[in-house]
């Protein structure tokens, strides 16, 4: 799917759950929000309390599919040294289709992980695949473990039996969703060996490894029957619809409402099918959120033999975030106020010395993504933009939470963040904070954190286009790449891939020192909104990232998208004084007149660069990248 098809469905589907929200109001409770208000967790106290309060959000959250749809229409290089996946807190490590040991590259295939051996440089070669029932996902290296989660074969994103249903907030939730979790042994990357298969219910929502424990996060919908009663989208009618679905709904039993898992042994055996969690590690909010399921499953990669555990949050996940010390569940939800409506984001914190640790709280607006989170010496910052109808605008704000018992307090709060514009990317790094928004300049605002009761803005330096992502090089230097914009007539449109350079040394006034343009309009990155497609080797401060680039020719009009001309990755060099050199590209797809291309990541190894996809891995020297030293072929 290109870009464009697949932002334009990604705001088709929020829209619509959104839309559904305000009518239905079933996972908000319809209360009126003002202020930030903390909010607790109630655990349950027997099965027939989590049977009963699941068919309960069940019956109230469910709508006919077609309501949805109808509202959507309207340098020197060291020896050894070699890259990583980029992560947002380097001490929770994030999966990906692609992971390294310096020397063997690990690439996420259909029905197979492929092992290649990509050192000495010049000569990769497959040295062996390990076969998946099913499709890869992505994967992890830690230290001798390669762990994969796939979706197995047959759990398909079914649809519910009438075709007309949706749950709970914006997301739609396959009801027959199933993760495999794999392990095995690469202490020989020739000889991969299974130690472990655990094939559990639910769509895999993200994952992290912190000191040494797995944690998998997964969203559950159970499969449930037809709708006894049509729902025509009208307040008045929505007791007899929810009547009618707890009526659907009762001769189902706690079994058939929450996931289960299976084991797989080494001879392809399965076990019997049981509950992943029971009723006493379950709990929900006290303002309810609907009748979808969170999971997270904790594996021990000290001893991967050891029993799995897993809790249990009747509720939705949009976002997941991770910080050292705690896994945070984002879901959003629009709310009436009065006779207005506003956006809110819902917060759970579970711990992760202990999940049942569990704090939640509400702030107002949405977020960008897992970015505009950070936590810092128990400090949660989180920067929001909202939408308001009543006075008419659009407002940012920037929370600072704490914990409270069961509860996340704002701490304090910085107001009316450039009034007008909305946040494109967000960072939050120790007693700093970076935002970027946009409407036709980019100001690339500095945050002081350093008292949560007293945030505060320190400077900010207005330029065109805007910045999808912000990379920290070190507390003096800051790397983004984004959009470059141009105005035509009043109408800003965009015109290439931006990278820029900045000095932040002083954040007062932070300064540009470089920017360089890739491409013109139609000019894309997956690193745009995927941050584990941009690599940086800091050793050396090499970058790269893919690119798909279209240029304009002369006489193109200026609003036309150009011609397409490439797709590969792009390798630089940074210097915090002076800017960005260009060291060379690779391309990925000689010949073809491709829209937009499949991913690629960029991989260092020493002196050399690999552009790695799921079907080839191109190797070259970084001081010749024009010269391909070697393609292999993984087909």
């Amino acid at each position: 799917m290109n870009m464009h098809a697949r932002n334009a469905m990604t705001e088709a589907v929020r829209i619509a759950g959104l839309l559904v929200m305000v009518l239905v109001l079933g996972c908000s409770g319809g209360t009126e929000v003002g202020n930030p208000t903390a909010s607790g967790v109630v655990a349950f106290d027997s099965s027939e309390a989590l049977e009963s309060y699941l068919k309960e959000q069940l019956a109230s959250t469910v709508v006919p599919r077609n309501v949805a749809d109808a509202a959507a229409m309207e340098g020197d290089f060291q020896a050894g040294s070699y890259s990583t996946t980029n992560l947002q807190e380097a001490s929770a490590d994030e999966s990906d289709t692609v992971k390294n040991d310096g020397e063997h590259l690990y690439i996420a295939r259909q029905g197979e992980v492929a092992v290649v051996q990509a050192m000495p440089a010049g000569n990769a070669r497959v040295v062996s695949r390990v076969p998946i029932d099913g499709t890869v996902d992505s994967l992890y290296l830690s230290d001798n473990l390669l762990i994969v989660f796939a979706v197995p074969a047959g759990s398909a994103w079914s649809q519910h039996p009438d075709d007309r249903i949706t749950v709970g907030m914006p997301s739609w939730i396959p009801d027959t969703a199933r993760t495999c979790v794999l392990i095995y042994d690469v202490t020989d990357p020739a000889s991969p060996t299974k130690r472990r298969e655990v094939e559990i219910e639910g769509v895999l929502a993200s994952s992290r490894i912190v000191g040494g424990r797995l944690h998998v996060v997964q969203q559950f919908l159970p499969v449930l029957p037809a709708l006894d009663s049509e729902y025509n989208g009208t307040q008045g009618d929505l007791s007899n619809a929810v009547s009618g679905n707890a009526g659907a709904l009762d001769d189902l039993t706690l079994d058939d409402l929450i996931p289960s898992y299976t084991v797989v042994d080494g001879q392809g055996e399965r076990s019997p099918e049981e509950p992943l969690v029971t009723y006493r590690d379950f709990y929900r909010p006290t303002d309810p959120e609907g009748g979808s399921i969170v999971t997270i499953t904790t594996f021990d990669l000290e001893d991967v033999a050891l029993p799995f555990s897993s809790v249990g949050f009747v509720g939705d996940v949009h976002t997941v975030y991770a910080s050292t010390d705690a896994l945070f569940l984002l879901s959003n939800s629009y709310v009436e106020n009065g006779s207005t409506w506003s956006c809110r984001t819902l917060i759970h914190r579970f711990s992760l010395d202990d999940l049942s640790d569990i704090a939640s709280g509400t702030v107002e607006g949405w977020i960008v993504n897992q970015f505009s989170l950070g936590e810092y010496n128990g400090v949660l910052r989180i920067a929001t933009t909202d939408s308001l109808n009543d006075p008419p605008g659009v407002t940012n704000t920037v929370f600072c939470l704490r914990q409270n018992g069961t509860g996340l307090e704002v701490a304090g709060r910085i107001d009316d963040i450039t009034p007008g514009e909305r946040i494109y990317s967000a960072r939050f790094i120790e007693d700093r904070g970076y935002l970027v928004t946009f409407v036709q300049v980019d100001p690339l605002i500095t945050l002081d954190l350093s008292d949560p009761e007293r945030p505060a803005i320190l400077g900010e330096l207005v330029l065109p286009g805007y910045s999808t992502y912000i990379h920290p090089v070190d507390d003096d230097t800051l790397i983004t790449l984004g959009v470059n914009t141009v105005e035509h007539e009043g109408m800003v449109v965009s015109d290439g891939v931006q990278l820029s350079l900045f000095d932040v040394s002083e954040p007062e006034v932070p300064v540009l020192v470089d920017r360089v343009t890739i491409g013109d309009s139609g000019t894309s990155s997956e690193a745009l909104w995927n941050h584990k497609a941009f690599t940086f080797l800091p050793d050396v401060g090499l970058i790269a990232f893919p690119i798909d680039i279209y240029e304009t020719s002369a006489g193109d009009d200026w609003w036309s998208m150009g011609g397409y001309t490439f797709s590969g990755l792009y390798v630089y060099r940074m210097d915090g004084s002076s800017g960005f050199t260009f060291l060379g590209r690779i391309d990925t797809q000689p010949g073809e007149d491709w829209f937009y291309s499949t991913w690629t990541r960029g991989v260092f190894m020493g002196d050399s660069v690999h552009a790695v996809r799921a079907d080839e891995v191109k190797s070259a020297y970084v001081n010749d990248i024009g010269h391909t030293i070697s393609t292999l072929s993984l087909e």
